[in-house]
């Protein structure tokens, strides 16, 4: 990081940070994330609302290791691992047994509810979810979908330059045994592991 960003690698290091070398590849898919994903919707986000346009924004937080499509590395919510999810999708075509729970279930209803809604209206909010307000540069409000529905609004630590995530939560709960439900809870994306 010094030698790619003399100025700044040392910053750089202290936020995303690998004392050990089995530490290098989570450090670096955080780094990913940020500058990629992150970032860049970030930045999208903030040009839409200039030009009077409403941005719900959103964060796949959900870790199943076991539907991860490399069983032996850890992957966390990796791009692209919430579309089972928001097309309501969670069949197992592997050879492992299926790793899907009453939580994925749950949250599977929850966000194809969510998305479905905003097709047809074109706002996400309704139903049995919070409400869920649109994106204001300088808030960076958005909401987690994972273990629970949560919204997020990173606090800024000027004295670190580091971003720390502020979590209001709302449970997501089951109602029967193997009919997973969500109560309280509730679409465009950012801020997933990549």
């Amino acid at each position: 990081a010094r030698g790619a960003y003399p100025v700044g690698g040392d910053d750089l290091l202290a936020q995303y940070p690998a004392a050990r070398d089995a530490d290098v590849f989570t450090s670096v898919s955080r780094y990913v994330t940020d500058w990629i994903f992150a970032g860049t919707t970030r930045g999208v986000a903030h040009a839409m609302t200039r030009h009077d346009r409403r941005v719900w924004r959103y964060e796949f937080t959900r870790v199943n290791s076991a539907a991860s499509p490399v069983p032996d590395l850890l992957l966390g919510a990796f791009h692209s691992s919430e579309l089972g999810y928001v097309f309501g999708e969670l069949t197992w075509r592997g050879p492992r047994p299926n790793p899907y729970d009453a939580t994925d279930r749950a949250l599977a209803k929850a966000m194809n509810a969510t998305w479905v809604r905003f097709a047809r209206t074109g706002d996400p909010n309704g139903g049995e979810l919070p409400s869920w307000p649109h994106h204001v540069p300088g808030s960076d409000l958005r909401m987690a979908f994972g273990d629970m529905i949560t919204f997020i609004a990173p606090d800024a630590d000027a004295a670190a330059g580091i971003e720390i995530d502020v979590v209001a939560t709302f449970q997501v709960r089951s109602t029967q045994p193997n009919n997973a439900d969500v109560g309280n809870r509730i679409a465009i994306n950012d801020g997933q592991q990549t």
